[in-house]
């Protein structure tokens, strides 16, 4: 079912071809409100936010820097822009470039025949619009077609754009969360990648979070952790057999400085977002063993005390 909250937009000057997309989009979204304006270029430069939903009726060479500009500002709104422009692609030498496209309406970049002017054109219209139609539709049914997939990525875009803000929301809050713990609390993806680091992570193995965060976490292990960690996760994912998620115990840390100090290590796996997430809990057990050390050291004091009394 196709949303009726996405803002619609259809740019170009006065042509047949506008008032085509006009109707046929009216025909086929009968309850979508559709704003008409004479130029995308400036609608890109002067609405804030921009629409959902662009359909640019004409090839406006200045779209080639107002668009990536736009994307790089706006990274977190689904703009989707489309290109109903059947001469932008002339001469006819390359006419056919789009006769069998993956997605219809979606030609090769690079084609292998035509002007050469024609296919820089071609290649500029793949890299800045998400759908186009740049060969003739004659039928207004297989146009309706076209209008009505590009919808549907438009609206496919829009969900994983508020996915994509969700998880961030949802990794800040536990981020939070996570610096509120007494322990150090590292994440890692199925890469072994790390995703987060909190305060006391950084304290103990003396990184900062953006200095760690999307390295593999062998960079937190001395050898012979470091050389076995991306093997053992490998035989994890291959055999589900567990060494150390869900079960715990005590492994060697490294910190930035290169000291080895020793750790009780917990991890857990979970789901977020679609993704396995693993988190190891981490705590410093260098003050227990010297505690441990010193009553030992203690113990074979008083025995010796004793034995010479004895």
């Amino acid at each position: 079912m196709i949303s009726t909250m996405i803002s619609t937009v259809i740019a170009g000057e006065e042509s047949d071809r506008k008032k085509r997309a006009f109707r046929i989009l009216s025909e086929t979204l009968q309850d979508l409100q559709i704003t008409q304006v004479a130029s995308a270029s400036v609608l890109l430069k002067t609405e804030t936010p921009p629409p959902d939903f662009l359909i640019c009726t004409s090839f406006d060479p200045e779209l080639t820097s107002i668009i990536p500009t736009l994307r790089e500002q706006n990274p977190d709104h689904a703009l989707t822009i489309v290109l109903f422009d059947d001469t932008a692609c002339r001469p006819s030498s390359i006419s056919n470039a789009a006769d069998s496209p993956t997605t219809p309406g979606m030609p090769d970049p690079v084609p292998t025949t035509g002007d050469a002017d024609v296919s820089t054109r071609l290649q500029t219209i793949s890299s800045l619009f998400d759908y186009w139609i740049v060969t003739p539709v004659e039928s207004d049914r297989d146009l309706a077609n076209q209008f009505q997939l590009a919808v549907f990525l438009c609206e496919k875009k829009r969900k994983q754009f508020r996915e994509k803000v969700h998880r961030k929301e949802v990794e800040s809050q536990i981020q939070s969360v996570l610096n509120s713990i007494v322990d150090a609390i590292i994440t890692i993806d199925r890469r072994g990648r790390i995703r987060s680091f909190n305060t006391t992570a950084e304290s103990l193995f003396e990184y900062t979070a953006a200095e760690v965060i999307g390295k593999n976490v062998s960079v937190l292990m001395p050898e012979p952790y470091e050389s076995e960690h991306d093997d053992y996760m490998h035989h994890y994912h291959r055999t589900g057999e567990r060494r150390i998620i869900g079960i715990g115990r005590e492994v060697k840390g490294r910190k930035q400085s290169g000291a080895v100090f020793p750790m009780y290590l917990a991890v857990s796996e979970s789901v977020m977002g679609g993704e396995v997430i693993y988190t190891g809990i981490v705590r410093d057990l260098s003050e227990q063993r010297r505690l441990e050390r010193e009553v030992l050291r203690i113990s074979e004091y008083e025995r010796g005390r004793i034995g010479q009394d004895l």
